[in-house]
């Protein structure tokens, strides 16, 4: 069963699994792993943190190895606690971001975390995000903006 429904408590969820480990819970319970919607944003929040862990990391081993260099390690750690900063805030714009189009009902477009994200979602397939329809316009329904009164301003209207 893999459906994608719009109700208050679904979308709800969706914001909440940028909270990583609300997401591995989501992920765990088979009645949310089979709303897609849920799982896309479980699946980006881990890929979210994945990503933020491994570059604090990268960045606290540069730092140990480089830090006590002579001369320039005092601008390596400066670079690095930067660099940390930097993808601290990246990482909580990105959940945030996640997390209010989740609860929109809508899909997130992180550009190399989708492509996977989608892989997951999807068992292993690449894939699109379904897309919503939109309502049809009827020639029926157009407004023609010439026929339209124009309300008399103050100074046109005749005074007796």
């Amino acid at each position: 069963m893999d459906y994608t429904p719009r109700a208050e408590t679904i979308r709800q969820l969706a914001a909440a699994a940028y909270l990583p480990l609300v997401a591995i819970v989501l992920l765990s319970q088979r009645r949310y792993r089979d709303i897609r919607l849920i799982r896309f944003h479980c699946y980006q929040a881990i890929g979210v943190a994945i990503i933020l862990l491994m570059t604090l990391l990268l960045a606290s081993i540069g730092s140990t190895l480089f830090g006590s260099l002579p001369g320039v390690g005092l601008l390596i750690n400066l670079i690095v606690g930067v660099m940390i900063m930097g993808a601290m805030l990246g990482a909580t714009i990105v959940s945030f971001y996640g997390a209010v189009l989740g609860y929109q009902g809508n899909y997130t477009g992180v550009p190399i975390l989708t492509d996977w994200v989608w892989q997951q979602v999807n068992g292993g397939q690449p894939a699109e995000p379904p897309k919503r329809r939109r309502r049809r316009v009827r020639p029926e329904d157009e407004i023609d903006w010439d026929e339209l009164p124009v309300p008399a301003t103050p100074q046109e209207e005749e005074r007796p």
